[in-house]
C-alpha cells in the first residue's frame, strides 16, 4: 500500500512539473532517433517497474531513477490511452539482448525492457535505473585516435491507434559535459540535443532521482 501511494503521489508531482516542462517548450517535437539494434524482439510485459524481475526479488544494481512525464501532440493536447515501451542498458552499459555480444556483467535482478499506458491525461511513469554508457568499437575513427561511445539513454516507442508508431531516445542533463560527443548526438545541434535530454532532480536520501521527460509527438 505504501508503494502505491508513493506512486501516485510521484504521478501527481509529475503533472504539474509535466505541464510547465511542456509550456517551456511550447510543445515543441522532439526529434526521431532509431530504434538501434536492442529493440525488443516482442512486446515486454506490461510493466513499468524495471528495478526487479519479480515484485519479492532482489533489486537491480544502480542509482534508482522515476522517469515521468506526459507524451502530447504538438498542441500541446494530452495523448490518453497510448503505449509507451522502453528498453535501455543496464547499470554497467550491457544489454539482455540476442544482438549483445559483449562479454560484460549483465545484472541478472534487472528487466531490460519495459511497458506502461499513459492515463486519461497522457501521463507515464517508470522506475528504472540510470544506464551506463558504453564503447561502439566499430564506429571509433582509429586513424584520429577517437573511440566512439553511447552517452547513457534509454530508447522508447510511442503507439497512438491511428497514428505511425514514434521512435526515439532519452538522455540526462546529468551527462551533458558527454552527451555532445555521443556517438549519435555528434553533431547534431544543441536545441535537438536539448529536446531529447530528461531533466534530473537530484534525489533525497533513500528515494530515487526523479527525471522529468515529455514526449512531444
Amino acid at each position: 500500500m505504501k508503494r502505491r501511494r508513493f506512486l501516485g503521489n510521484m504521478l501527481a508531482a509529475g503533472v504539474a512539473v509535466g505541464v510547465a516542462h511542456v509550456c517551456a517548450r511550447e510543445c515543441k517535437k522532439i526529434p526521431a532517433s532509431g530504434a538501434g539494434p536492442m529493440k525488443p524482439l516482442a512486446n515486454p510485459p506490461l510493466t513499468n517497474d524495471l528495478t526487479r524481475r519479480h515484485p519479492d526479488g532482489p533489486e537491480a544494481v544502480g542509482h534508482k531513477i522515476t522517469l515521468m512525464g506526459r507524451v502530447t501532440d504538438q498542441n500541446c493536447v494530452p495523448l490518453a490511452y497510448a503505449e509507451i515501451i522502453l528498453w535501455q542498458a543496464c547499470a554497467t552499459g550491457m544489454y539482455d539482448h540476442p544482438n549483445e555480444d559483449r562479454a560484460e556483467w549483465r545484472d541478472p535482478n534487472f528487466c531490460y525492457e519495459g511497458r506502461t499506458i499513459t492515463d486519461s491525461e497522457g501521463r507515464y511513469l517508470f522506475h528504472t535505473v540510470l544506464p551506463g554508457s558504453y564503447p561502439v568499437p566499430g564506429k571509433a575513427d582509429k586513424e584520429r585516435g577517437l573511440v566512439a561511445f553511447r552517452a547513457p539513454h534509454i530508447h522508447f516507442t510511442v503507439s497512438v491507434p491511428g497514428q505511425r508508431t514514434f521512435t526515439s531516445q532519452i538522455l540526462f542533463d546529468l551527462y551533458n559535459d558527454i552527451n555532445k560527443f555521443d556517438l549519435v548526438m555528434y553533431g547534431k545541434e544543441q536545441q535537438e540535443r536539448d529536446l531529447l535530454t530528461a531533466r534530473v532532480e537530484p534525489a533525497e536520501e533513500g528515494q530515487p532521482m526523479l527525471c522529468h521527460f515529455d514526449m512531444v509527438i
